[in-house]
């Protein structure tokens, strides 16, 4: 297959799943955003990739797969809630590659093992600009060392977090706690464990958490 070939079905099924995922999403929430009435319980853990304000008693947890396209589609609005509202939420990512995704979890390892040099958040973004790049191909490691290399990290530590033990049990046990909790589809978003039904816009977002706020002073 053609480096323009895999373009081509790349981007056609970038279209599919975002035209799919913001109808389901519309759907879910009509004119606008809201969240499960029963909480449920999401432990965070120094393990846990956390921006925003550490202390905060409002806690965001976004459940995301680096190969998906509908996660890549959120990032921009992510990183205006995180701007917006960083000295009031404690933002924090968690690990949901879904099996659908054949090279998800690999680049979730590569992000893990870019955390534990301090540039989980820097990788992140790496992965998710260049998503229609390496997700394409099966094995993407290569690319992966690339980003790390670009972030200047020590690429015989990073290529041994990659393959840890401790890197595949942080993966896993924010796989588990998905399925635990209900967690079916990415991205899925939490906010002190109440599941936020997919609001589209930043004036939704921040109508939910404007909510939470106010219920916690």
């Amino acid at each position: 297959m053609t480096d323009t070939t895999k373009k081509i079905l790349y981007g056609a099924g970038i279209f599919i799943v975002i035209v799919v995922f913001l109808w389901g999403a519309w759907a879910l929430v009509g004119s606008g955003g809201n969240t499960s009435s029963k909480p449920v319980v999401i432990p965070i853990d120094q393990t846990d990739h956390i921006t925003g304000n550490p202390k905060s008693n409002i806690t965001f947890v976004e459940f995301s797969d680096f190969q998906c396209p509908a996660c890549k589609a959120y990032v921009l609005l992510a990183k205006q809630l995180n701007e917006k509202y960083k000295s009031k939420v404690r933002f924090v990512y968690k690990h949901f590659p879904l099996p659908i995704h054949n090279v998800s979890q690999p680049a979730a390892l590569a992000a893990i093992a870019a955390s534990k040099q301090g540039k989980f958040w820097e990788m992140h973004d790496l992965l998710f600009d260049k998503q229609e790049k390496w997700s394409v191909e099966s094995d993407p490691k290569k690319f992966f060392v690339n980003y790390a290399k670009q972030l200047k990290l020590d690429i015989k530590q990073f290529e041994k977090d990659m393959e840890s033990k401790e890197s595949k049990t942080k993966m896993e046990n924010d796989l588990t706690l998905g399925n635990q909790i209900g967690v079916n589809a990415t991205p899925s978003f939490y906010i002190n464990g109440k599941k936020i039904q997919a609001p589209q816009t930043l004036d939704e977002f921040s109508k939910i958490i404007d909510r939470e706020l106010k219920t916690t002073q």
